[in-house]
């Protein structure tokens, strides 16, 4: 059997495989059971830290953060602190439906994250997640916009609403509205042409869980008797898309297509945030300057007056979902009037600061690399870091004894290439992931430990794998699987060759043996892209976008 298949990849961000399998056990997901019989299924490792935006640029380009240069879904602006969105333009390396473009298959990318401003392919790519509102530049080719419009009653990339108490009903609502539209627009495009590769990601799955974990999870600290109402949301949410997962395998059963569902990492229950800039304060890493107005916000701080007094006040009062209007997004040129934030930092005096969501992300403030850096690399900066690094291990919660972080990595330890210089110089993933290292906004709370009552869910290190098809093992398992080996796979698949230089390997547990044996691995050169620099998103954008992904959860 010579390889040339067409594949359907079908993402669903934040899917647990936990919770997918206690549902098949319970028979309430007949589609994922089919696929799980009838192919090969196993856990699927993601990026560390395990954030969308590395995690889905990986997935892309076979690739581990040092080579495409994405680390989390913002990033410092080059020459000041300044904190930015992350685009598809900052990405390096070649996703895998370039190659598959380059070699005139045609391709169709649809809602895949950080995908704006979306690739010139071969057929047609619909961006997703941290695309700007109010941009009709979405779609290649540009006539598609409208046409998604048409098809799907005004067609909606975000999910905009955001869990409050009391208003569940109305952000369910949404949340299944544009969903809805999605699959609409999925099945539209499906009509348009004989794609040998089709793409498509729903996110609904982890917005659920960021916002209603706590319902589901009886032992979440936050469920109570109101919560009782909304335990099965999740469940038929899962449900849901398990009805999306029957059209496109009978899709593929018609054209004779091999499926790819995966997820970009899982979910669990969100208990505390770790505010790391106000750890590195306190150990003197991180220093205020000493003006008027600083020492007066840090005074307000210190008797508890913060982004996070008034966003918990918000919550209390049922209006959580204005929290992207008036917490660190829209409202952040504000809020750093009367709050304290990096514009309050003696950068002469500082040593290391912290930026990025889910895990810890620590960079050391380096001569040459920051703009007011101060430490010298070689042993200076090693020096300082295995300071940090001793601090860290020595961190526990007062409340219960234990200690908070439970892997600690140099960057060298995680990421290789060229990259790896504005990687951040620490990375910690605190005790089981129920403990989430805040570090997007400065200084959101005057706390170090607190509880989260926004979030009740954060990411896990493991999402879903499963995979059916021509060629493909049934009823099987497959071992170690990992997020950069799902570009590799996909093109050994359609018989096209694997670029040299992806750390991802193909997943030989999920294919037969004698098709391994009769189609030999090939690489080729690829020539490895780097996509243009420069501004994609206007100042307002970025603000826009800031407040979306903190509203979806990306930033508590």
């Amino acid at each position: 059997m010579a390889l040339n298949q067409k594949v359907f990849v079908l993402g669903l961000d934040g899917a647990s495989p936990e919770i997918i399998e206690s549902l098949i056990d319970r028979g309430r997901l007949p589609s994922f059971k089919a696929l799980k019989d009838g192919g090969a299924s196993g856990k699927l490792r993601t990026t560390i830290p395990p954030i969308t935006g590395s995690a889905w640029s990986s997935f892309m380009t076979g690739k581990n953060p040092g080579k495409h240069g994405i680390f989390d879904f913002i990033y410092r602006k080059e020459g000041s602190y300044e904190l930015s969105p992350i685009s598809a333009r900052m990405r390096n390396g070649k996703a895998f439906w370039t190659i598959a473009t380059e070699a005139d298959r045609k391709v169709c990318i649809f809602n895949v994250p950080v995908t704006y401003p979306p690739d010139p392919v071969n057929g047609i790519m619909v961006s997703g997640m941290l695309t700007p509102s109010g941009r009709n530049d979405f779609t290649h080719p540009f006539s598609i916009a409208k046409e998604l419009d048409r098809v799907a009653g005004k067609y909606q990339i975000h999910i905009t609403e955001s869990y409050s108490r009391k208003q569940e009903d109305r952000f369910l609502k949404h949340l299944y509205e544009v969903t809805s539209k999605q699959k609409q627009a999925m099945d539209f495009l499906l009509s348009q042409e004989d794609w040998d590769l089709f793409v498509a990601v729903y996110q609904g799955i982890d917005v659920l869980q960021h916002e209603l974990w706590h319902t589901y999870d009886r032992r979440h600290f936050r469920h109570g008797q109101y919560e009782e109402r909304y335990i099965d949301v999740i469940p038929q949410f899962y449900e849901y898309m398990d009805s999306i997962l029957c059209d496109v395998m009978d899709w593929c059963e018609r054209e004779n297509a091999i499926l790819v569902v995966m997820s970009d990492h899982g979910a669990g229950a969100l208990k505390k945030l770790f505010y790391v800039n106000n750890f590195l304060i306190k150990k003197g890493f991180l220093k205020l300057r000493k003006r008027v107005m600083t020492r007066f916000k840090h005074l307000l701080f210190r008797l508890g007056v913060s982004p996070m007094t008034f966003y918990h006040i918000l919550l209390s009062v049922g209006l959580g979902r204005l929290k992207h209007k008036t917490r660190f997004g829209q409202g952040s040129s504000w809020l750093k009037k009367f709050f304290l934030s990096f514009e309050d930092v003696d950068w002469g005096t500082s040593k290391a600061y912290a930026i990025g969501s889910t895990a810890g992300q620590i960079y050391v403030n380096l001569e040459g690399r920051e703009p007011g850096g101060i430490i010298r690399r070689g042993e200076e900066y090693k020096a300082v870091r295995e300071e940090i690094i001793k601090e860290l291990r020595g961190l526990t919660d007062p409340e219960t004894g234990h200690h908070v972080i439970e892997e600690i990595y140099r960057k060298e330890e995680l990421y290789s290439g060229p990259h790896t210089l504005t990687a951040p110089d620490i990375v910690f993933l605190p005790k089981g992931l129920e403990i989430v290292a805040f570090g997007e906004y400065e200084f959101a709370s005057h706390r170090t430990l607190d509880y989260s009552r926004g979030l009740s869910s954060s990411h896990r290190m493991d999402g879903i794998l499963m995979v059916k098809g021509a060629g493909l093992k049934s009823n099987s398992t497959i071992i170690n699987g990992n997020i950069m080996d799902i570009a590799p796979t996909i093109l050994y698949l359609m018989g096209l060759p694997v670029d040299p230089d992806m750390d991802g390997m193909v997943l030989k547990d999920a294919i037969e043996k004698e098709i391994l044996e009769q189609n030999p691995i090939e690489t080729g050169d690829l020539n490895t892209c780097s996509f243009a620099t420069g501004e994609v998103y206007t100042k307002e954008e970025e603000e826009e976008l800031k407040a979306h992904l903190k509203s979806l959860g990306y930033f508590e």
